[in-house]
């Protein structure tokens, strides 16, 4: 496996794990509206047609129109969710760093996942990472391909949820510098 040098190492700031959580939320926002608007949409075609069939769907079609409103409202509601966490800021005081040893990697129980290589869909196995304490990791696959078991990381989680990694740097890649600019 590649190692990095000493002379190669990046320094990992807050700054840094901020930055690159803000990043990996980018497109969150315009994905929440989009499912909204779309929604709406098919709900209001969708009621506009029961509408002019009603007299012979009768009271079944009132429910299957009201049934199809619920499940947008769920969905709004879950649009509603994304927007808020990527509006939300983050701050030094909402996440953490631990240095974790990678324990294993396991195929996940839902083994393939659909990923788009270079404008092609593909499917790929996917895998988890397992460190000692902590819930899985859906690694990418550079990741995934820079990894053996027993490598050491950072750990990025949120002080919300302590045992859910949001985002790994490897420690033979990286520099902690904690005092930095917190």
């Amino acid at each position: 496996m590649y190692r990095y040098s000493e002379g190669g190492r990046h320094r990992l700031t807050y700054e840094r794990i901020l930055r690159d959580l803000k990043e990996g939320d980018r497109g969150s926002s315009a994905l929440a509206v989009g499912m909204m608007v779309a929604s709406i949409a098919v709900s209001l075609i969708f009621t506009a047609i029961m509408a002019l069939v009603s007299h012979s769907a009768g009271i079944g079609g009132k429910v299957v129109c009201g049934v199809f409103w619920l499940c947008t409202a769920v969905i709004i509601g879950y649009a509603v969710a994304l927007l808020i966490r990527a509006r939300k800021p983050l701050t030094p005081d909402r996440i953490r760093v631990v240095k974790r040893k990678l324990t294993a990697i396991e195929q996940d129980r839902y083994p393939y996942s659909r990923e788009h290589v270079r404008g092609e869909a593909r499917t790929v196995p996917r895998y988890l990472f397992v460190f000692e304490g902590m819930e899985s990791y859906h690694p990418s696959q550079t990741e995934l391909g820079l990894a053996e078991v027993g490598d050491e990381y950072f750990v990025v989680i949120l002080t919300a949820k302590p045992t859910r990694p949001v985002r790994l740097y490897r420690a033979d890649a990286y520099t902690w510098d904690e005092a930095s600019d917190r």
